[in-house]
Order: structure tokens, then sequence, then C-alpha cells
């Protein structure tokens, strides 16, 4: 992620004790080269090599940056990117992630929704089974 986001900037400019992979889209050690435009499929590459093909329900920039970050980790700890690569792309995310809920002159709508861990507190019939 160095060079997209000048706060880590900053914090990496202080001093760095343990071996750094960078992550982004377009630049670092970990970049995506887009097969769809929705970035739910792309190419992660280490080093412009080829790493494998990450398909997913998530979408967006972000998810993807996170998605590289995770496989850069893993690769970092001697599990294979592959690997890594695999487990994504059987991760079904939670109810209501990213749900396309429709589609209105050309625009996607979608529901987002991203409680709280403890909203559950309030009503805990909700999330009775």
């Amino acid at each position: 992620m160095r060079d997209s986001d000048s706060e880590i900037n900053s914090v990496m400019d202080i001093d760095c004790w343990t071996p750094c992979d960078s992550f982004g889209l377009a630049s670092g050690s970990w970049t995506a080269e887009t097969i769809s435009t929705d970035l739910s499929h792309f190419q992660a590459l280490n080093n412009s090599k080829v790493a494998g093909k990450l398909r997913r329900q998530l979408i967006v920039r972000h998810n993807a940056e996170n998605a590289l970050a995770a496989i850069a980790a893993a690769n970092h700890v001697g599990a294979e990117p592959q690997l890594a690569i695999s487990a994504m792309t059987r991760f079904k995310s939670v109810k209501r992630r990213l749900q396309k809920l429709t589609r209105i002159n050309g625009m996607t709508i979608y529901d987002d929704f991203a409680h709280h861990p403890t909203s559950h507190t309030n009503n805990p019939e909700r999330f009775a089974a």
C-alpha cells in the first residue's frame, strides 16, 4: 500500500523493524491485474509474476486491496499464495454485505449493511435461530 496512502507513508518513514511487502492495485510488490471492472475477479501478481486468479463475492477497490494484503501476509509466514487465493475464493461473506438489490437507469444499488458486532445486545432476538 506504500505510496498510495500518505498516512501509511509517514508511519513507514519513522522506521520499520520487520520485513514488509507492499501492495496496491497498481503499485507495490503485490498488485492486481483486473479481470472484472467491479474487482470481484482479478489476477494477483507478486513482483509482476502471476500468483493466481481470485474470484470472490466482494467487490470494489478496498476489498481487492485487503485480499492482496492477506495474500502477502500468508506468503510472509510461509503459505503458498495459491493456498490463500483458494481460501478466499471459497469465502462466503455475511448476509447483506454488498448484496445487489437492483439496477436502475444503469446504476446498480447495493445493500452494504455492516453493524457493530455487539449491536445485538440491544435486540438479542434479532440473531435468534
